[in-house]
């Protein structure tokens, strides 16, 4: 799948049942920048990456309206985080190192 070009649909606006503005993240402070959202391997859990680049610590608000999660963590200056967000909300986000592993 590698060098091939990707297929799209042209999709103007449209009756559905979304509100008009929907983000699938929400971060703040703006000084901490998502650097990566997949999906986990071997998994449906969804990855995000958390990037702190100023220097300072920063507790993070990390929202996703779409998955129904709010939640808080704490990243000290430069810090790399790697969460898991499971699809099923009955289930704890976990703390991952970058090869997606667990950390506790």
């Amino acid at each position: 799948m590698l060098n091939t070009d990707f297929s799209y649909v042209f999709e103007g606006p449209h009756v559905g049942h979304m509100p008009n503005t929907l983000s699938l993240l929400e971060i703040s402070p703006p000084e901490v920048a998502v650097s990566a959202v997949k999906l986990a391997e071997g998994s449906d859990d969804m990855i995000v990456r958390l990037v702190e680049y100023t220097g300072k610590d920063h507790t993070v608000r990390v929202k996703s309206t779409v998955l129904g999660r709010d939640l808080n963590v704490h990243l000290k200056p430069f810090e790399i985080k790697t969460l898991r967000i499971p699809l099923d909300r009955g289930k704890p986000i976990v703390e991952c190192d970058l090869i997606e592993n667990p950390l506790s």
